[in-house]
């Protein structure tokens, strides 16, 4: 993630989302970077809770509290950032589908890929994909210009 895209979605969480920290009493709460800091790097490593609360210097229930208050945050937001194009936008966006590619009659490209995940025993068979690996599928839609789009109806 580049410095602008995590100072976009901050920003947005913060605007948008419940990533404000008004502190009332008790310990100096977590600000809103770091926050999101610690949130990205549980998502986007593998690495556990505890190395991830030792890296950011907080309580490893501190970095679950984030965790449970980031994945709220990013959901209330899907609805502003992820959207089924409008009637008037199908035609623009067939337009650059055939002009890119060559396709006419165009509004997306879907693809998918399965994400590698940690299951418990006790679920770990309703998690196995073709490869005999634990992954969960995200699948996706995007419009010529790469946004994602979907239908929330």
């Amino acid at each position: 993630m580049t410095r602008r895209s995590f100072a976009i979605l901050l920003n947005l969480l913060v605007v948008h989302g419940d990533y404000r920290t008004d502190w009332t009493k008790g310990k100096e709460p977590v600000n809103p970077e770091k926050m999101l800091q610690i949130f990205l790097r549980h998502m986007g490593s593998k690495e556990g809770i505890r190395e991830i609360a030792d890296r950011f210097n907080v309580a490893i229930s501190t970095v679950f509290q984030i965790r449970r208050r980031s994945i709220k945050a990013v959901l209330n937001l899907l609805p502003l950032l992820i959207k089924w194009p409008s009637r008037n936008d199908f035609e623009i966006i067939e337009q650059e589908f055939n002009h890119l590619c060559g396709f006419p009659g165009v509004i997306g490209a879907i693809d998918g890929s399965h994400i590698p995940i940690k299951v418990t025993n006790d679920i770990a068979d309703s998690y196995k994909n073709r490869k005999m690996q634990h992954s969960i599928i995200l699948q996706a839609v995007c419009t010529s210009r790469r946004l994602f789009t979907g239908n929330s109806d």
